[in-house]
Order: C-alpha cells, then structure tokens, then sequence
C-alpha cells in the first residue's frame, strides 16, 4: 500500500484509514507552537499520522493489523509494532 491508496479497510477489525492529507492538517494543528514532543499513535494503520508528525519528534506506530504494518514503516520510515 502506498500513501496514495485509498483502501478503506477491514470493517470486522474497525479499520477507517484516514486520507494522508486529513492527518497532516490535523498534526499540523494539534502540534502547533508544543516544540519537540513524543508520540504513540495506537492505530496506525497505514501511517497517515505518522507519516505527518514532523521527523524531529520521536514517534513510533502499533496497529493489530499485521497486514498494515509493511505499509506504515514505507510511508512513514518509522517504527511500528503489532
């Protein structure tokens, strides 16, 4: 899967990928003016928010889709743990 796959996702785990574009705008905004800070992202699925958090703050991704996780690492070059 890439950034620009528009994979819905797995109804029977909850899986709603938001699109790569929403994530960063809310990063953006949510991130605003907190300088460095350290983040969890509990669902990752393919690493729209991970792939949005500015690479000067530590982040790493957990999802319980071992499917996704190959995704997620491509699109955002961060650790992600299932």
């Amino acid at each position: 899967l890439k950034s620009t796959d528009a994979r819905s996702g797995d109804a029977d785990l909850s899986q709603w990928f938001t699109p790569f574009w929403v994530a960063e705008e809310l990063v953006n905004d949510a991130l605003r003016g907190l300088g460095q800070v350290h983040v969890a992202e509990p669902s990752c699925g393919t690493g729209a928010f991970l792939t949005a958090i500015p690479k000067n703050c530590p982040a790493f991704g957990v999802d319980i889709d071992p499917s996704v996780v190959p995704a997620a690492i491509a699109n955002s070059g961060r650790e992600v743990l299932v």
